[in-house]
């Protein structure tokens, strides 16, 4: 009953846009909100319409949930497709830097930007878990997110727009083609934003600023 209430609701255009489901836990929201999400965003019909699913803590995201419903209808790869969960720009390089920092060409890595970030990001991960350190990892990692990441972030644009002459199409056409870039999009997902259906992220990300590094950063 929830689902097809939701269903009759989001399929209605003559709505307001608001729509506050007051029950209790236990009712099923969560369940046929995302039920309702992977059907619809498989139907020829929504294929040009976004869904965000946005909660209070990020810790609350229920992305496998809804990689679940895509499992059971044999559509786990559209889930890759579909599916980005924002994050903080600094979680993910925090995330992800490990996993592509071999790629990263060399005129990246002897820009003072990113030897302040790698440096950086090799004291994080020292002492993450030092009781004793606590205090100054703090203050290091409120450094890297007020000054760091975004001193690399806006040196990489700076670049990508005096290669590319600050054209978005052939930016994100390198940086999903061309060796030298293609790092990039794995360092932040975020470059690949628009191409994406279903977006997860909490409140606070949502409320902020979202930086494709391709482009000026927006709401």
């Amino acid at each position: 009953m929830m689902y097809n209430i939701i269903k009759k609701y989001c399929e209605n255009e003559n709505t307001n846009g608001l729509f506050l489901i007051d029950m209790p836990t236990g009712f099923g929201k969560t369940y046929s909100v995302l039920k309702y999400i992977s059907d619809a965003c498989n139907e020829e019909k929504n294929a040009k319409r976004k869904y965000f699913f946005i909660t209070p803590l990020k810790k609350n995201l229920p992305v496998n949930e809804l990689k679940k419903f895509f499992d059971e209808t044999l559509k786990t790869k559209n889930f890759s497709e579909k599916v980005l969960v924002i994050k903080s720009n600094v979680e993910m390089v925090m995330e992800n830097y490990p996993k592509i920092v071999d790629s990263i060409p060399d005129d990246i890595k002897k820009t003072p930007e990113y030897e302040k970030l790698s440096s950086k990001l090799f004291f994080l991960k020292k002492y993450s878990h030092n009781s004793q350190m606590r205090e100054i990892y703090e203050e290091s990692e409120y450094n890297f997110r007020i000054k760091i990441e975004p001193a690399f972030r806006k040196m990489l644009m700076k670049k990508l727009s005096g290669e590319f002459r600050k054209n978005k199409k052939s930016k994100l056409y390198a940086v999903k083609t061309d060796k030298k870039w293609q790092w990039l999009g794995k360092l932040y997902p975020t470059v690949f934003t628009d191409d994406y259906q279903i977006y997860f992220m909490s409140m606070d990300k949502f409320i902020t600023r979202n930086s494709t590094i391709v482009e000026p950063s927006y709401m």
